[in-house]
C-alpha cells in the first residue's frame, strides 16, 4: 500500500444488508462510498459508509452483522 491508500475489509452482512425491497446494499456501493470518501480520514470513511448502508437498510429487518474495518496507510 502506498500513502493515501485506503482498505476496506468487511464481512458478508454488509454487502448482503437488504432494503425493504429485499435489494442488497452490494459490493459496487462500497466501492462507490470508499471512491467518493477517500479523500477523508478514516473515521470519516467509516462513519459515511455505515450512515449509507443505514439509510438503505432503513425499515427492513437485518439478519446478519453489518462488521467492517477501514484502514488507510500513511
Amino acid at each position: 500500500m502506498q500513502s493515501g491508500d485506503v482498505l476496506i475489509a468487511f464481512t458478508d452482512g454488509l454487502p448482503e444488508a437488504q432494503n425493504k425491497t429485499g435489494e442488497e446494499f452490494d459490493e459496487a456501493r462500497i466501492q462507490t462510498a470508499l471512491t467518493e470518501t477517500a479523500h477523508l480520514p478514516v473515521n470519516e470513511i467509516r462513519d459515511e459508509i455505515l450512515r449509507r448502508v443505514q439509510a438503505w437498510c432503513e425499515g427492513a429487518a437485518q439478519y446478519d452483522d453489518l462488521t467492517f474495518i477501514v484502514l488507510k496507510a500513511k
